[in-house]
């Protein structure tokens, strides 16, 4: 597990926390998903920023779990008004 996830765990008194309760929202695979694959955790892919839908449809799709494979997409992350 990288040391980040488990400095972030311990400041905020969560190291006794299933991994299962956690979830890494980013919208980079490279970056953002590949360190919840990294950490165990379950991650979303925002197709907001860095990554469209067009270039998830074409890379994520097909990518493995050590490039950065998220285990769930969203359009956004948040709520229209």
């Amino acid at each position: 597990m990288p040391v980040m996830f488990d400095l972030l765990r311990e400041e905020h008194g969560l190291v006794e926390e299933s991994l299962d309760k956690f979830l890494m929202v980013g919208d980079n695979l490279e970056t953002d998903i590949l360190f919840g694959n990294n950490c165990g955790i379950d991650s979303l892919l925002v197709l907001t920023g860095n990554t469209n839908e067009e270039k998830a449809k074409s890379l994520a799709l097909h990518r493995e779990v050590n490039e950065g494979k998220p285990t769930l997409y969203a359009p956004y992350f948040g709520y229209e008004s």
